[in-house]
């Protein structure tokens, strides 16, 4: 049977068949939900899938002072809370604790 694996493929993504095969076509380049559905299907990144390049992996140093690693814990844990608020709210506190440090940092980034 032909086209079987775009079959196939628009069974898993709910993406149509004729969609899958403009795009493999270059027709007509897919939309953002599209690259989505492909990406998590294949287990890819999406720099992945639209420029071939895998992301730079995040370099991870070890905290080795107890006080310091305990500080970036509940930091991380307040800005990775699902409370846009608590969010927002650290950010403040944090730019206002550490105003003149941060001022200072952020002109020393390019």
């Amino acid at each position: 049977m032909p086209n079987t694996t775009l079959q196939l493929l628009a069974e898993k993504t709910g993406i149509s068949r004729s969609n899958l095969n403009r795009y493999e076509k270059d027709e007509v380049k897919p939309s953002a939900d599209s690259i989505v559905i492909l990406c998590d299907l294949y287990n890819v990144s999406t720099d992945w899938l639209l420029r071939g390049i895998e992301p730079q992996a995040q370099k991870v140093e070890a905290i080795s002072d107890p006080d310091l690693k305990d500080m970036t814990d509940i930091l991380k844990n307040l800005m990775e809370s699902d409370d846009s608020d608590l969010r927002g709210w650290t950010k403040i506190q944090f730019k206002t604790t550490f105003k003149e440090y941060y001022a200072t940092h952020k002109e020393k980034k390019p």
